[in-house]
């Protein structure tokens, strides 16, 4: 679809007519849904939008909310991911009296594949979290690199 033919789509006559404020009684809903890569999508959708389609207030506010869900997601998915790995590291100790250090080098392999994506997000963080991950993440490395001496790796 080229450009005018998509802008004389969107722009309804009322809109045009009136200086860019629709009538109440004609209004045009439009949802868009997305996910992945989805603010990418609204920022192109934007730039063939004209200005006075009265959406802004909507989508900036949604945008928000989305951004605050993504952080919320983000966080507890790092949150899961210390929680696992420490767990592992507390099966590597076990292993490890029992005398099975084979095992324990698996959990502490399991263990180094866990922390890459949380040193990888971290940075991504809300301020008002990250400290919380950096000190959870600080206690896993300092069990994970005693557990590392003890199997001489």
């Amino acid at each position: 679809m080229d450009n005018e033919k998509a802008d004389s789509q969107i722009q309804s006559p009322q809109a045009s007519e009136q200086g860019g404020k629709a009538d109440n009684q004609n209004i045009i809903v439009v949802g868009v849904g997305a996910s992945a890569g989805g603010l990418e999508a609204f920022n192109e959708l934007l730039k063939h939008l004209p200005a006075t389609t009265g959406m802004m207030t909507q989508l900036d506010r949604e945008i928000r909310e989305l951004t605050e869900a993504t952080e919320s997601t983000r966080y507890r998915f790092l949150e899961a991911v210390l929680a696992t790995c420490l767990t592992a590291l507390e099966m590597a100790r076990f292993e490890l009296s029992v005398g099975n250090t084979a095992l324990a080098k698996k959990e502490l392999e399991a263990v180094e594949k866990g922390i890459l994506p949380v040193e990888r997000l971290l940075p991504e963080t809300h301020q008002d979290h990250r400290p919380r991950l950096e000190s959870k993440l600080r206690n896993l490395k300092e069990v994970f690199h005693a557990l590392q001496l003890e199997l001489k790796l």
